[in-house]
């Protein structure tokens, strides 16, 4: 592996509510290759699970320190496809879950606490769809993993999907929602983000909206959708179109809960020719409250656009926002800045000749701030990070001795590349249902005989078998006398009967499960 490290103690002078600091930064890369840092994790061992591209065209993960030490990565190809993580997930058992495309279709993939793969699928469906990403990604404890996907049609409109995957890899169901065929004042529609609050999810992004004033026109606007516990879409809210002004045109990149009546959007608008960031406030209920930007004056003289691609909460009045800094069309930099609710700055600094990741800033255990990117120094463009207090100092390395992915049997982990051609392909989206469909199943228990009719010996096929407590399984002739009773332990996939001496007829069989589930089939014996 040509892999090199670069960790270097830098002293800047940067803007800090007047005063100078030093700060340590951490870049590391391969030899040669330039690098896209796009989402950064926190890990059980307090290290980092940071996902990306290299611009030739690979995927890529790399582990570090929680300090930025690299300690190991890992290189994805698949043929001369391009793939890219978008989004990942570590759970507390060591398991990540990384979800972005490959080739031109979405995919997700789930390692083990050594890294490993344990399964991946692509959806590729061309009947319905020519390609798509998974943007976004929420991993439950349980294994599950809830993924914001966007597909895109035949006609080329962007489709706004969730999947959800068990932990095996199967998709269980998949909905769509902001259907512009059932608002004809909904236009074309692009998703970046999943957050989830109290239960409740919310997708964010942007949309083209017929505006009030002139219904031949459509006007690009900030993109909030709530969709309940339940996975129904509860509604959409194309943030400008009902406040004092039309001219908020923009993009929504984020949800935080002000209070139980009031959400905290967060995005960018045109400001004339330059983006300037804000938050965008509404009711839980959808209804547009009122907004506050954040000039980029109050940020930098020289700034003319300023996107908060992530913000955190410091306390109850003050916020952590990781931005893009434009200084010109073709100069940006990673920046961050401290603001209050109502849009004053408290500090503000910025790096150049540095890019950031489309999951820019996460908000560690111990309520530090890490920060992802890419960074060009000496000719070499590297994946970059830094860690910072929560006024805007830096974090202070630490000093303990962790061991690192200590979850894995056979450390340490090494660096290598994979192959996910073995990545197994969904096509269908015919038997794929929608949560209500899947859920409504879960109610009841799923029996099948084979063969039907039977002379011999039957099989009884037991679907949900996960969810299913003692399940006591009772066979009825239609004289309504008991011929067999047996109770199955969950994960029973069948169970298989002699029937050689029953009588010719039709029987029932019942299965009921401890915890109310219900189900029946009938089959011959002849």
């Amino acid at each position: 592996m040509n892999t090199h490290i670069k960790l270097s103690i830098i002293i800047c002078l940067l803007p800090l509510l007047s005063f100078s600091q030093q700060r340590w930064y951490s870049s590391f890369g391969r030899q040669g290759e330039r690098e896209n840092s796009v989402c950064i994790s926190e890990s059980y061992d307090k290290g980092y699970l940071i996902s990306g591209q290299f611009y030739n065209a690979d995927g890529l993960i790399a582990k570090t320190s929680t300090n930025g030490e690299l300690l190991w990565d890992k290189v994805y190809v698949l043929g001369n496809s391009r793939i890219q993580f978008y989004a990942n997930g570590i759970l507390s058992t060591g398991r990540k879950v990384l979800a972005g495309y490959a080739g031109d279709d979405p995919v997700v993939v789930s390692l083990d606490a050594c890294s490993d793969v344990e399964w991946c699928y692509t959806f590729k469906n061309q009947e319905h769809f020519w390609g798509g990403t998974v943007l976004d990604l929420i991993v439950y404890e349980d294994g599950h993993a809830l993924a914001l996907v966007g597909l895109n049609n035949l006609d080329w409109d962007n489709l706004v999907y969730l999947f959800n995957f068990d932990p095996n890899g199967n998709l269980l169901w998949m909905k769509r929602y902001a259907k512009t065929e059932d608002d004809p004042d909904l236009g074309f529609l692009l998703p970046f983000f999943l957050d989830t609050i109290d239960n409740e999810y919310f997708v964010t992004g942007y949309c083209y909206y017929r505006r009030n004033d002139n219904p031949d026109v459509f006007t690009l606007r900030p993109m909030f959708i709530k969709i309940d516990e339940d996975f129904n879409e509860e509604w959409l809210l194309p943030y400008g179109q009902n406040i004092d002004t039309f001219e908020l045109i923009g993009d929504g990149f984020g949800v935080m809960k002000e209070n139980d009546s009031i959400y905290k959007g967060y995005g960018r608008y045109f400001m004339g020719s330059s983006l300037i960031g804000a938050f965008l406030n509404f009711t839980v209920d959808g209804f547009e409250t009122d907004y506050v930007g954040i000039p980029s004056h109050l940020l930098n003289d020289s700034l003319v656009d300023n996107s908060p691609t992530a913000i955190e909460r410091i306390n109850d009045t003050l916020f952590m926002a990781a931005a893009i800094y434009g200084f010109s069309f073709y100069d940006i930099a990673m920046g961050e800045y401290i603001v209050s609710s109502s849009g004053n700055v408290y500090g503000s600094q910025f790096h150049p000749n540095t890019t950031p990741a489309f999951h820019t800033m996460i908000k560690t255990d111990s309520s530090q701030f890490v920060f992802a990117g890419e960074i060009e120094q000496d000719g070499e463009w590297d994946m970059f990070l830094y860690k910072l207090n929560d006024d805007l100092s830096s974090a202070t390395p630490v000093t303990d001795t962790i061991t690192y992915d200590y979850l894995c049997d056979d450390l340490p982990i090494v660096s290598d590349t994979i192959d996910l051609s073995v990545c197994g392909i969904i096509t269908s989206i015919v038997e794929i249902p929608t949560p209500e469909e899947y859920y409504a199943n879960l109610e009841n228990i799923s029996l099948s005989v084979q063969p039907n009719p039977a002379s011999d010996k039957i099989n009884i096929l037991l679907g949900n078998k996960t969810l299913n407590k003692n399940l006591n399984l009772q066979c009825y002739n239609t004289s309504g006398q008991l011929v067999f009773e047996k109770i199955v332990s969950p994960y029973t996939e069948q169970i298989e009967i002699d029937v050689s001496d029953w009588k010719s007829s039709i029987y029932i069989i019942v299965a009921n499960s401890e915890d109310g589930k219900r189900g029946s089939a009938k089959f011959i014996v002849k």
